[in-house]
């Protein structure tokens, strides 16, 4: 995902007065020397060929943003613009609305913000955009000509393009959805490419939703870039740029009598109970202190991460400015732990012989791979005597639910033979 660095910054400039090149300086709270800006490209008309100055008047530093940025910001820019449209929230409404149940949608409107966007070699997609800044604009010194504008939304394009792909390319797995085979159920390994395929598209999908999270036409624009013609040919027809804006279009269909009703799906509370199957009770699946139905080992993951969750935040050690191999250690724990929840949960509501055990290992795998990371992060809690009177405990507890999970992978290989 990308730096975004509005509540660290505390004060910059930007100076785009030579043509095709703008450069700047960023001093982000708590650092003495500033991040320098050398990027290729034009700022958007409202700002080209201008200076720009801008301060935070509530920064807020933060240690593992001013240690993971560069300074040298050396790459291309983004979208570079003072004028950016977003949707404000009033202050005082949020103020008014107190502890109030009875919540009510709060009012916005649309207003300008400071959005400098930028692709640096060094740390890939960096935004500041914040609605609140103190911004200061010199006179331009020139002016950018109609093709020259055009040009600035077609390469700002192409450097995002760029980002994505490099994001996509990070990771492993194959680019095009694996097959399914014809005649049986995926085995482990074919599900661990599928889920591979799927990190990539999921890696896209959470950078599109990103940067257009506030743009009128974001669904679009994400159907474009995701290659969904599906989601295109639905808004080209409803003449819409939003999905929303679809949906708020349906003719209501309250009084029409004649029998041709849309097929809506069921609303939740008509659906039938799911009842796990009593053949199972213990093996895959028990009731929790508040009676939820739940795989035993993810139960047992789930009681680890509240445990060390408590342990560390007990010892100061949580927050935003906490320890990085503390938090390593128990943010490795959460994920595992709802991998094991996303992976064995559903058993309990299975006839034997499972459906499709192969979707299980895998997914167990994948658990495997952030246990191994919490092991490590908790070597390192170990070496530096952190929640000493809790760490062999929390060690303990961890390689026990590695071999429940060996063992469990074992078990369900069995059943494939």
């Amino acid at each position: 995902m990308a730096f975004r660095i509005h509540r660290e910054v505390a004060h910059g400039e930007i100076d785009n007065t030579v043509r095709g090149t703008i450069r700047g300086r960023v001093w982000l709270a708590g650092q003495d020397e500033p991040l320098i800006l050398d990027l290729k490209g034009n700022c958007h008309p409202d700002i080209a060929g201008c200076r720009v100055e801008f301060r935070n008047p509530r920064p807020a530093p933060c240690a593992r943003t001013n240690t993971s940025l560069a300074t040298d910001q050396s790459g291309e820019a983004g979208d570079m613009t003072a004028s950016r449209k977003v949707r404000l929230t009033d202050p005082s409404a949020l103020a008014d609305s107190g502890s109030d149940l009875d919540v009510k949608p709060t009012p916005e409107r649309w207003g300008n913000c400071l959005y400098l966007e930028w692709y640096s070699g060094r740390n890939g997609r960096v935004v500041i955009e914040s609605p609140d800044y103190d911004v200061t604009v010199s006179a331009p010194e020139w002016r950018l000509t109609d093709d020259e504008a055009a040009n600035i939304r077609e390469q700002s394009a192409a450097a995002f393009a760029a980002f994505l792909a490099a994001v996509e390319e990070a990771l492993p797995g194959p680019r095009e959805t694996p097959e399914p085979p014809a005649s049986r159920p995926m085995d482990e390994f074919e599900w661990e490419q599928f889920l591979k395929h799927s990190d990539r598209r999921s890696a896209r999908l959470g950078e599109l939703t990103e940067k257009f999270m506030d743009d009128p036409a974001r669904d679009r624009k994400t159907a474009e870039a995701m290659g969904w013609k599906w989601l295109e040919e639905v808004l080209d027809e409803a003449g819409a740029d939003d999905v929303g804006d679809v949906l708020a279009n349906q003719p209501d269909q309250s009084g029409d009598d004649d029998g041709d009703e849309p097929d809506w799906p069921p609303d939740s509370e008509d659906l039938p109970e799911l009842t796990p199957n009593p053949l199972t009770r213990g093996r895959f699946w028990i009731e929790d202190e508040g009676g939820h139905v739940c795989h035993p080992l993810a139960k047992r993951a789930s009681a680890l991460c509240i445990a060390m969750f408590h342990a560390c935040e007990a010892a100061g050690l949580m927050g935003e400015n906490g320890d990085e191999d503390i938090d390593e250690m128990v943010f490795k724990t959460q994920c595992m732990g709802a991998k094991l929840a996303g992976a064995l949960n559903h058993l309990a509501y299975e006839e034997l012989p499972l459906r499709d055990p192969g979707f299980v290992i895998a997914c167990l795998k994948r658990g495997l791979d952030l246990l191994k990371d919490a092991l490590n992060a908790h070597q390192r809690v170990v070496e530096r005597r952190l929640v000493a009177e809790h760490s062999e405990a929390f060690g303990r507890e961890l390689f026990a639910i590695r071999e429940e999970i060996l063992a469990l992978s074992a078990e369900l290989r069995g059943m494939m033979r």
